[in-house]
Parts: structure tokens; sequence; C-alpha cells
């Protein structure tokens, strides 16, 4: 979630591609090009957890060596390129063209950076809060935080379902990932393939699901796997997007067979 401290026409200008797409390419806006991003970009994401970020631009020289150093921290211009910002035709000058294509870089921005600390760090991603940040302090701030404001709860879980907090999708392009980790802790082999995923919504039109195929999968016992799940915004032509939905993932997990105990017996 974006911190607002500041305008996106901000903190794209450093991470936006010196290339220009042609009109026919306009939909690569906001996505990485094959320019590597400069290490004085100084955007970090942080664990939160590790180091207190409350107030960013009292962080001293040393402190700030140590964060930049620490294992844990994502280091954004070792794993991110460039972003394309600039497209012929479109990129006119004008406030309003500028703000538009800042934050479709900026919504990249976010989206490659926790789709990465998920992969890189999958039990502490939502910890992480994206910063500028360098040894001078006063010119620190927060970008964004990958998990929930005001200490709401992502997802609340029981036995078989997930419930995930609402998110508000802005433009159509608009995304949401989810993850949900399950682990056969029983005897047998647990099939899933009688998951259920789905998105209930009365605007289809608006709001899309894409869930993987589980049919086939089996989890042997002690295994475990990661289901991930991704609900996107439509762009249905009418400039506007006024949808709601729910998504729902249920796990009723069907035990294959197991063989028949064997008979008691003695022997000498």
């Amino acid at each position: 979630m974006r911190s607002g401290e500041k305008a996106d026409t901000l903190i794209a200008s450093v991470i936006s591609s010196s290339t220009w797409l042609s009109a026919d390419q306009q939909d690569l806006l906001g996505t990485q090009s094959d320019e590597p991003m400069s290490r004085y970009t100084y955007y970090y994401a942080v664990d939160s957890t590790k180091y207190d970020l409350t107030d960013i631009t009292s962080i001293t020289e040393e402190e700030y060596q140590q964060i930049a150093a620490d294992p844990s921290t994502f280091v954004v211009s070792d794993h991110l390129n460039m972003y394309y910002r600039y497209v012929t035709g479109v990129s006119d000058g004008t406030p309003e063209t500028s703000a538009m294509t800042a934050q479709k870089v900026v919504d990249g921005l976010l989206r490659d950076t926790t789709a990465a600390l998920q992969v890189m760090y999958p039990a502490s991603w939502q910890n992480y809060v994206l910063v500028d940040m360098d040894s001078h302090g006063t010119w620190n701030y927060v970008i964004a935080s990958m998990g929930s404001a005001s200490g709401e709860e992502t997802a609340t879980f029981t036995a078989t379902d997930a419930a995930y907090a609402d998110v508000e999708f802005t433009l159509p392009g608009a995304w949401a990932q989810y993850s949900v980790t399950v682990e056969n802790k029983g005897t047998a082999n647990a099939n899933l393939e009688d998951a259920v995923i789905r998105l209930d919504t009365e605007d289809a039109d608006q709001l899309s699901l894409d869930a993987p195929d589980l049919s086939g999968k089996t989890l042997a016992p002690g295994e475990s796997c990661t289901i991930t799940v991704v609900v996107e915004a439509l762009d249905d032509g009418s400039d506007t997007l006024d949808a709601s939905g729910r998504l729902s993932i249920e796990l009723p997990f069907v035990q294959d067979t197991v063989e028949e105990a064997p008979s008691a017996s003695y022997t000498k």
C-alpha cells in the first residue's frame, strides 16, 4: 500500500527507462525494460520487524550502511530494471499524462517488488516496507508497505477456508495476488483436486480470476505446497471500475484409500 508521502512522479523519475515505446507498444507501460537500474536509485525493501522505520529521516549513515548490507534487505536495483514510461504520441509532457505514466511505473515497481519478496521471503514478505533511503537521512521517505495498513489482518484462516482482507482496485489492469500454503500433517497422501477456488462476482466483465489447475495434485505425508491465485481488474471499455467480488479458497482434502490393516500375529 502506497504511503502517499511522495508523488508517483517523483518516485518514478529515477526508475523510468530512457527508451521510448511506439504507439502500438503502449501496453508495456509500467513494465521492466532491458535497461539496468542504477545502483544509485537507493530504493530498498526493508524488513520492518528488524529495523524501526517510523522515523526514517533520522537514520544515521552508520545505520543506513547496516540496513543496506543486511542479507534480509531487498536492494531493488540488484533485482529489477528500469521501467517503460514514455510512449510516442502519448507522452506529451502535460501534468495529466506525466501523472498517468508515473502511476503505471510505480504500480509496476510495487507489483514486481512484492512478487520478488514473496519468492525470496515467503514467510515474512508482508513485513517489508519499500523505502527511498541513503546516508543523508533527511531525504529518506517511505514509498509503500507490502502488508496491510493500520494493523488490519490480510487474511484469516480456518481448517478449510482462507478469508482475505478487502482490496480496492483503482485502475484497469490492477491486480492482487493471493497465496496460501498448505501442509499434509497426516499419514496418507492427500489429494488437492477437490479444492474449490472461486471468485463470486456479478461483474465478470471487470474482474477475472487466474487459478492453478490442481487436478492430480497430491501431497505426501509431511509435504507442503503453496497455491497462488491472481485477481485482476479488467478494462471493459467503460473507463471506470465499479465491481465487487469475493475470493474463496476451500481445501476439502480427499485422502487416498489406505490399504487394509494387516492381521495380528505371533511368530517365534
